[in-house]
């Protein structure tokens, strides 16, 4: 008998992650150790060759495997030439990347939505979500999705993004960018006098007794 027992089928792993794989093999004539194991990857080829221990394990690790698809099988062959085997597969995946991340407007004033603006990328083609966390001054808000409404910031308060990619298997490594909201200046509006009709000219030179 033999058995993959590690990877899982159909398991997900990072580039450069490190696998280990696990089998056992088992013979009701020869001893375990007696048996020849050979493990393949459609990818690779060959990745290992020889002898399980005593207990019927074989086991070893790789962090070099390349990206794709692997379909790996473990073969066993018994002193007589018989020979069984198990197959998995599973896949070696290449991160998403967040290739930029800005806050918008810049500067930021209460009375304007904060809106984040991303742009990333996968090697492995994959398409690419990404998820929002915002923070008010270091404190995670529920607030989901790319904008924060004017009604939900103050001045001086301190706001956060992180945005995280995911390509359908796995996520990517965040990034996160900040703003401080700044004072709106104050404006004039056009000014007026008031009343701004039926001024007695006559008597304004009475009261202040001189004419320019």
């Amino acid at each position: 008998m033999t058995s993959i027992d590690e990877p899982l089928d159909g398991s997900v792993y990072a580039v450069g992650e490190t696998v280990t794989f696990h089998g056992s093999v088992s013979d009701s004539e020869d001893q375990a150790n007696q048996i020849t194991v050979v493990w393949s990857s459609d990818i690779e080829g060959e990745l290992q060759t020889g002898n399980p221990n005593s207990q019927g394990v074989s086991q070893f690790s790789r962090s070099d495997l390349s990206v794709g698809v692997h379909s790996v099988s473990l073969s066993a062959t018994d002193t007589t030439g018989l020979i069984s085997d198990d197959l998995i597969s599973f896949r070696i995946n290449t991160l998403p990347v967040v290739d930029s991340l800005t806050i918008s407007p810049d500067p930021a004033y209460s009375n304007t939505n904060l809106t984040a603006t991303s742009a990333t990328s996968d090697a492995d083609a994959q398409s690419v979500t990404t998820t929002y966390a915002w923070y008010e001054n270091g404190v995670l808000t529920s607030i989901v999705g790319s904008t924060v409404n004017a009604s939900e910031l103050q001045v001086g308060e301190a706001w956060m993004v992180r945005t995280t990619p995911n390509d359908g298997f796995q996520d990517g490594v965040f990034v996160e960018e900040s703003i401080t909201i700044s004072n709106t200046a104050p404006t004039v509006t056009t000014p007026t006098i008031t009343p701004n009709t039926g001024v007695d000219c006559e008597l304004f030179i009475d009261l202040c007794g001189y004419w320019e």
